[in-house]
């Protein structure tokens, strides 16, 4: 009797498992979302703007940059940055760099440093 409990119980766990990941199963994260895992980026947070900036959680400048440089390597392969500016936003800092993809398309892709900016 414990036996057969023991089995029923195992298929059960093994069902809902399986089940579950089938409903649940959320898309694979890039390559940025394993790389830098201090670094917020999501569907919303995708750096085309100020609103949708992808936001740094590193605590000082040098693993900042150094993170949005792996964001950009992981998501943008080939890319070559034109220029990169500090701007402030709604009393935010944020690092907008402005590059040009492998494929030739220019982009601006926008960094909210508020959590490193100033600080080393």
């Amino acid at each position: 009797m414990k036996k057969g409990f023991i089995i029923l119980v195992t298929l059960l766990i093994c069902y809902s498992c399986s089940t579950t990941s089938k409903i649940t199963k959320q898309p694979s994260p890039t390559n940025a979302e394993r790389v830098e895992n201090k670094t917020i980026i999501d569907r919303i947070h995708d750096g085309t703007s100020y609103e949708s900036a992808i936001i740094m959680k590193e605590r000082n400048e040098n693993e900042g940059v150094k993170a949005e440089y792996t964001w950009l390597r992981a998501n943008y392969p080939g890319y070559i940055v034109k220029k990169q500016g500090l701007n402030f936003h709604k009393e935010k800092a944020y690092d907008v760099l402005y590059i040009t993809t492998a494929e030739g398309k220019e982009k601006s892709i926008y960094f909210d440093i508020s959590n490193f900016y100033g600080k080393l």
